[in-house]
């Protein structure tokens, strides 16, 4: 969901920031900033959790990310602004600004906070430990083939 929204985004960034000026949170100055910031940071997180090291933090950091989310959604709704696009999608495809929005923001940081709670205490997938035993089996096994 990260990746696509972020690459949507990416494909005109200028049209996203024009979405956020909608939004009526933040001054013009900064949106083409916040936009591009949005972007890296759905880019990181998406590349982040898809390499699984350290698998909790970055599960951890996407919940935040949709809090956040679902806060700047609840402030604009606040307000009174409603949109046909947000703009989460970029040019993929349109999706309101609406409560059910804020809901779906909101669900997307309680199922970043399960996976923080299923991944917590597993070892990252590329610590030393992990290569060492990788290697130690990859060589004791080519140990055994030339003996």
């Amino acid at each position: 969901m990260l990746l696509i929204a972020a690459l949507g985004k990416m494909a005109d960034n200028r049209h996203f920031a024009e979405i956020l000026a909608q939004w009526n949170l933040f001054p013009d100055w900064s949106l083409l900033t916040i936009g591009v910031l949005a972007i890296l940071s759905e880019l990181i997180l998406s590349v982040w959790l898809f390499s699984g090291i350290y698998l909790a933090y970055a599960a951890l950091a996407t919940a935040a990310f949709h809090f956040v989310y679902t806060g700047l959604t609840i402030a604009a709704l606040s307000k009174g602004v409603r949109l046909e696009d947000c703009g989460c999608f970029g040019i993929f495809f349109k999706h309101p600004l609406d409560w059910v929005m804020a809901g779906q923001d909101f669900g997307f940081a309680l199922l970043a906070l399960f996976l923080f709670w299923l991944s917590k205490g597993r070892e990252p997938a590329c610590t030393n430990s992990w290569r060492e035993k990788f290697v130690d089996q990859h060589l004791h096994r080519k140990e055994l083939e030339h003996a």
